[in-house]
């Protein structure tokens, strides 16, 4: 994966004009003609990192220093400082760690605070979440050599979802599959509601093909909090990675 840091040009909106210019070269050391050539020019992407922290590091230096940023996952835009503080959201990126799965086959980041748990499914090779904040992540593996030959992630994931929609009280699809498709990936994003003990839930859900499994990655809040978490969810969706020497996997884009 690549992160790539887009400066748009746009000072946030508590910040004087002047200050946030003195600022690129006071805190970037950026000369006269290069502070003039990043203004005038067009959103200019100003570092490519395969580390999410460095990438979310500058991001925040930028945003002190008076600018809004983007962040790019692969090309494909995952985050955008102007449009989360506009939307009432955390300016920035949330910061993430990995979990592994037991045999270290797949990687997936989880926001800062949250914890390990083992009794959300009995399946899943990865559990995750916050109950302070009542949000949650599992993912489940489904060996492909179990499945019809030539079954696609597509309608892999139409099937789990309508088994899902039947195990769970009132569960009822909201939207989805969303494509979307890049050069070298493909994402399939579901949104669906349900009532755990009576509590109105939300989840977004995502699969991922992989050369011997299928992984179902399914994400969940109160549907009080959901539009608060949807964010967050979207950029632990981007973080799903099958570890080197494992087999290849399609890897979900997903829009922001």
């Amino acid at each position: 994966m690549s992160y790539g840091i887009v400066f748009t040009g746009e000072i946030r909106d508590s910040v004087e004009r002047r200050y946030a210019i003195a600022a690129l070269g006071r805190e970037f050391g950026l000369g006269f003609s290069q502070i003039k050539g990043l203004l005038t020019g067009a959103k200019s992407q100003i570092k490519t990192t395969d580390d999410r922290r460095e990438a979310c590091q500058l991001m925040k230096k930028f945003w002190e220093a008076g600018w809004h940023t983007q962040l790019c996952l692969n090309d494909q835009p995952i985050h955008c400082t102007e449009k989360s503080s506009n939307y009432g959201d955390p300016p920035l990126p949330p910061a993430l760690e990995f979990l592994e799965n037991r045999e270290g086959t797949i990687s997936i980041g989880i926001p800062i605070g949250w914890r390990e748990f083992d009794n959300l499914n009995r399946e899943a090779v990865i559990q995750a979440g916050s109950a302070e904040l009542s949000r949650y992540l599992i993912v489940l593996r489904q060996d492909r050599s179990q499945l019809p030959q030539g079954l696609s992630v597509d309608h892999f994931g139409k099937a789990q979802i309508q088994q899902c929609l039947a195990r769970v009280e009132n569960g009822a699809l909201v939207s989805g599959p969303d494509p979307l498709i890049s050069n070298i990936q493909n994402g399939h994003i579901y949104e669906m509601s349900a009532d755990i003990t009576k509590t109105p839930v939300r989840y977004l859900v995502t699969f991922f093909q992989c050369q011997h499994s299928f992984y179902s990655v399914f994400l969940w809040s109160s549907l009080e909090s959901f539009e608060k978490s949807r964010s967050e969810f979207l950029h632990i969706f981007a973080t799903f990675k099958v570890m080197s020497g494992t087999g290849g996997c399609d890897s979900t884009v997903v829009p922001m």
